[in-house]
């Protein structure tokens, strides 16, 4: 979906007493990993399932958020996300003063995230969505199939002294994972690309590769957390668009131990052109029912600087999320 990729998200999820949120419980499952097999390349075998059967590029982060964060699953710990996605979008024009986007509903039918847990520093992601627009921009009829893909491995190099790495319920905590210095702030990168799998003509796609960088530094101050990203898109192959810079701040507060709020703010910029692309803002909940099981729902807006951009007068997305671990 064209504009839900620049949504802000206000979540809320549960987290066992006396721990993290984000990070699993781990029971009495074998966690081994068997002769032969390895975490790595069960990231890589989802990644190319996923890869076969082409879904749009939709540019969220953690589920139901814009930005990333730096917590990542516990090691051979899926963390599966489906949800229903919908922008209302406004009419813009081009450079030219020709009309060239048209008021119209983008739908995500559904949004699929997995997210998997590699080592404890090191977390692998695919996505894609069946995209849906009620306006194609070939014909103006409603059009749905598959969209872009994306996937990526995020690596976590830094822990929060006193944070969520060292408050998790992984076994052990991640804070003691190798490869990885403590400090004040927990800190990740996380290199996506983007395949242009999606029909262009039908408007269910980018029509281009790309490659988006985010940086992001969290800190935890008691049941608040908060998570600047500091991100570059790159637009490599075809170059048909200038690249984009994005800056976000993320802030959750823990309500209960079901319960986290979340607010986020956004701005993106074109690296060609004068002044913000973007002004995105968004709020949204999210419940933890049990260990395993969460449902999370946001709603938001955004305001664009120029009307060669077409902003989302109004984005929503709920979803269900469901965590479990994977023994090989």
């Amino acid at each position: 979906m064209s504009s839900c990729a620049y949504q802000l998200c206000v979540s809320i999820e549960r987290s066992p007493p006396g721990k993290a949120r984000w990070h699993t419980v781990r029971t009495g499952y074998s966690w081994m990993t068997p002769p032969g097999k390895s975490p790595l390349a069960f990231a890589f075998a989802v990644a190319f399932f996923i890869w076969m059967r082409p879904a749009k590029l939709f540019a969220f982060g953690q589920l139901p958020l814009i930005s990333e964060d730096p917590s990542s699953p516990c090691e051979s710990t899926l963390d599966a996300a489906v949800a229903y996605g919908m922008d209302l979008v406004g009419p813009g024009h081009d450079q030219l003063g020709e009309q060239e986007f048209h008021s119209h509903l983008d739908m995500s039918v559904p949004i699929v995230q997995l997210n998997y847990g590699v080592t404890d520093r090191v977390q692998a992601r695919v996505a894609g969505e069946i995209a849906m627009t009620t306006v194609a921009p070939d014909d103006g009829r409603r059009a749905i199939g598959f969209g872009d893909v994306s996937a990526g491995l995020k690596y976590r190099f830094m822990d929060q002294v006193g944070g969520l790495e060292d408050q998790d319920t992984c076994d052990p905590r991640q804070s003691e994972a190798s490869y990885g210095i403590r400090g004040p702030f927990s800190i990740s990168i996380f290199p996506q690309f983007s395949f242009p799998t999606g029909s262009v003509s039908q408007g269910l796609g980018s029509g281009e590769y790309s490659m988006e960088t985010p940086l992001d530094v969290a800190r935890k101050f008691g049941d608040l957390f908060l998570i600047g990203e500091f991100s570059f898109l790159w637009r490599y192959h075809d170059r048909s668009l200038p690249n984009e810079i994005a800056v976000g701040l993320a802030a959750y507060y823990s309500i209960t131990q079901q319960l986290d709020l979340l607010g986020e703010q956004r701005l993106n910029f074109r690296t060609s052109g004068h002044g913000a692309t973007l002004w995105l803002m968004d709020v949204g909940a999210q419940y933890q029912i049990n260990d395993s099981f969460a449902l999370f729902g946001s709603v938001g807006t955004n305001v664009a600087a120029t009307s060669a951009v077409a902003p989302s007068n109004l984005t929503t997305i709920v979803g269900v999320e469901w965590t479990f671990p994977i023994s090989w």
